[in-house]
C-alpha cells in the first residue's frame, strides 16, 4: 500500500507540467492555476515529508539535533516559499526543489533497502518534474 501510494502521490508532479505542454486552454484551465496548483502540491508534500523526519526522530533514544533543526527548517522555509511563489516562481520551484533534496538527505531509514529505494525513486521523479515545470516555464514550451 505505501507503494502504491507513493507512486500514486507523483501524478500531480508529473501530470501538472504536462497539461502547460498542452496547446492553450484543451482543458479550459489556465496556465496560472495549473502553476499554481503544482506549487502548493510540491508544497504541501514537502512540508509532510519534513514532518515524518520530525516524527520519526523524537521517537528515538537520542534524536539527532540536526534532523529536528532540517524539519522544521524545511517546514519553515516552505511556508516562505508558498508566499513569494506568486512574484518568483522560478525561486519557487527551486527551493521546493532543494526541500525535498533535503528531505531525502535527512532520511535516516538507509538500512531499510525498499523503502529507501522507494524515496529515492520518488524524491527523483519529484525534482525531474520541477526541473520539467521550470524548463516550460522559461522556454514556454507547448506540443
Amino acid at each position: 500500500m505505501i507503494r502504491k501510494l507513493g507512486y500514486l502521490g507523483l501524478i500531480p508532479f508529473i501530470a501538472l507540467p504536462l497539461f502547460l505542454m498542452l496547446p492553450l486552454n484543451r482543458f479550459g484551465v489556465s496556465d496560472p492555476l495549473i502553476i499554481r496548483a503544482f506549487t502548493l502540491y510540491s508544497i504541501c508534500i514537502a512540508a509532510f515529508m519534513a514532518g515524518t523526519l520530525w516524527g520519526r526522530e523524537i521517537d528515538r533514544n537520542a534524536p539527532k539535533q540536526y534532523v529536528l533543526l532540517v524539519s522544521n527548517a524545511v517546514a519553515l522555509c516552505v511556508i516562505t516559499l508558498a508566499l513569494i511563489a506568486d512574484t518568483n516562481i522560478y525561486g519557487a520551484l527551486i527551493g521546493l526543489t532543494l526541500a525535498h533534496l533535503l528531505n531525502f538527505f535527512c532520511e535516516r531509514y538507509k538500512q531499510h533497502e525498499r523503502y529507501f529505494l522507494l524515496r529515492k525513486r520518488l524524491t527523483s521523479v519529484v525534482v525531474v518534474c520541477h526541473a520539467t515545470m521550470l524548463a516550460v516555464l522559461t522556454w514556454n514550451i507547448s506540443v
